[in-house]
This record gives C-alpha cells, structure tokens and sequence, in this order.
C-alpha cells in the first residue's frame, strides 16, 4: 500500500467527530508555531528596546559632561602654556 491509499484508509476508518478532531489537529500545529514565532519575535523587541531605554540613560550624563571637555583642554593647554595666559589676560 502506497501512502496515499493508507491515509485514506485510516480517514475511513474514523468517525465524524474523530475526523473533525484529526483536522483539527492538523490546522492547529501551524497556528501554534506561528504563535510561538510571534511572541518570541515581539519579546526579543522588548528587550532590545528595553536596553537602548538602558543606554540612553547611561549616556544622558555622559553628554552633559561632554560639554565641559573643551574648557578642561583650554586650562590644561593654559596650564602647560603660562605665556598664552598671560596674554590673554591683559587682552581681556
């Protein structure tokens, strides 16, 4: 028996109910993995956003503290350089 006729045995071999059951079955193993896929996708973006939310709090500080580089490279350089300070203080 080839696989074909041996399917269709087995379905003429069931009941109505026990049919309904089988197809049943047979749609719902698609729509569960296709659940399973969903969810896992949508938790994996949480998460990422979840860690960009991290980030961007984790770098707040760090670009307030950004602005004050240039003036600390300034009295470094002035520090190293006491002639340049002492021009630009009869200058201003």
């Amino acid at each position: 028996m080839n696989r074909k006729s041996l399917a269709i045995h087995l379905i003429n071999r069931l009941s109505y109910p026990q049919k309904f059951t089988l197809i049943g079955f047979l749609f719902a193993i698609p729509l569960t993995l296709i659940r399973y896929l969903l969810i896992s996708e949508i938790n994996s973006r949480v998460d990422f956003f979840q860690k960009e939310i991290y980030g961007n709090q984790y770098l707040r500080p760090l670009r307030q503290l950004r602005e004050y580089i240039p003036k600390l490279q300034l009295l470094n350089y002035q520090s190293f350089n006491p002639n340049l300070s002492n021009s630009e203080s009869r200058t201003d």
